[in-house]
C-alpha cells in the first residue's frame, strides 16, 4: 500500500494543488486541502484497500475548505465553484 500512497502523491500532487488554487484561490489552503485529501485516502485505502485507480484521488474525494476559510471562487457560468 505504501508504494500506492507515494505514486499517487508523485503523480498528482501538483494536478491537486493547481485544481484546488482554482477553486479557492488561495495557495496555502490549497496545499493544507491537499494534505487532507492524501491523509484521508490514506486512512480510507488502510480500511478499504488501494483502489483500483488510486490516481482519481482528487477528483473522487475532494476535500471540503475548512471552516472560516475564503469562500470558492465562482465558476464559469457564475456558479459557485
Amino acid at each position: 500500500m505504501r508504494e500506492a500512497v507515494e505514486a499517487a502523491f508523485h503523480e498528482e500532487w501538483g494536478q491537486v494543488v493547481a485544481t484546488l488554487i482554482g477553486l479557492t484561490g488561495d495557495w496555502d489552503l490549497a496545499e493544507e486541502c491537499a494534505s487532507d485529501a492524501f491523509a484521508s485516502a490514506l486512512t480510507a485505502w488502510e480500511r478499504d484497500g488501494v483502489p483500483r485507480r488510486p490516481g482519481r484521488l482528487a477528483h473522487d474525494d475532494r476535500p471540503q475548505p475548512r471552516p472560516g476559510s475564503p469562500a470558492p471562487r465562482e465558476g464559469r457560468r457564475g456558479e459557485a465553484a
